[in-house]
C-alpha cells in the first residue's frame, strides 16, 4: 500500500472520527501550520492559538473531509480564515494592535513593506473617499484628526449619536471594502495602517 494510499485511509478514518487519526494529521501538519501562523501573527503565543484554533475546526468540521482529496488546501485554508480572524480583531483592538505592530516591526523597513504598505493604504484611501461626504467627514475628524464625539457633534450640527453612527457605519463599509480588494499579504500589515482604523 503506498504512503498517499495510507493516508487516504487515515483520512477516511478522521472523517468518521477517529482521535488516532486525528492525532496523526496533527503530527504531520502542526508545525507547518505554525510556521504559516507565525508570518502573519509574528507572535510564537498567537501562532499557537491559531493552530489549536485551525485543528479544532477541522475536527468540528470532520465530516467534510474528502479522503480520496489532499487535506493540505482544506487544512491551510482553515488556518488562513483563522489568521485572517487574527488581523481583524487586532485592527479593532488598540492594544492588540499595538502589540502587533511592535511584533511585525522590525529595526528597518523592507522595500517590500513599503511597496505593500502604499497598496494597502492607496486601497484604504479609496474606500475613504467613497465614503459619503457628512459620512466621510465624520470619519477623517475622529480617525485622522483625534477629534472627540462631542467635538465632532459641535462642528457639524448634529447629536453625538449621529456622530457615532455616521463613524461605524463608516468603519463597516471601510472594513468591508479592505476584505474585497486587499488580499492575504496586504491583510499582514493592518497594525501598520491604524490610523485608518
Amino acid at each position: 500500500m503506498s504512503s498517499d494510499q495510507n493516508f487516504f485511509n487515515v483520512l477516511d478514518r478522521l472523517k468518521k472520527g477517529r482521535e488516532d487519526a486525528f492525532r496523526v494529521v496533527y503530527d504531520r501538519y502542526h508545525q507547518q501550520i505554525y510556521g504559516f501562523s507565525l508570518k502573519f501573527t509574528h507572535s510564537p503565543e498567537d501562532a499557537l492559538e491559531i493552530v489549536q484554533n485551525t485543528f479544532t475546526k477541522l475536527w468540528q468540521h470532520r465530516t467534510q473531509i474528502d479522503p480520496q482529496r489532499p487535506l493540505e488546501p482544506y487544512l491551510y485554508q482553515i488556518a488562513k480564515n483563522e489568521n485572517l480572524k487574527f488581523l481583524q480583531k487586532a485592527a479593532q483592538h488598540k492594544t492588540l494592535r499595538e502589540h502587533l505592530y511592535q511584533q511585525m516591526n522590525p529595526p528597518a523597513s523592507t522595500v517590500e513593506q513599503d511597496l505593500i504598505l502604499a497598496e494597502y493604504t492607496s486601497i484604504a484611501q479609496q474606500a475613504i473617499d467613497l465614503l459619503p461626504p457628512k459620512r466621510k467627514l465624520v470619519y477623517e475628524m475622529a480617525q485622522q484628526q483625534g477629534k472627540t464625539t462631542r467635538e465632532i457633534a459641535a462642528y457639524m450640527g448634529i447629536t453625538p449619536q449621529t456622530v457615532r453612527l455616521q463613524l461605524a457605519q463608516a468603519l463597516r463599509f471601510i472594513k468591508l471594502y479592505l476584505k474585497r480588494h486587499a488580499d492575504l499579504s496586504l491583510a499582514l500589515l493592518l497594525a501598520f495602517a491604524a490610523r485608518f482604523f
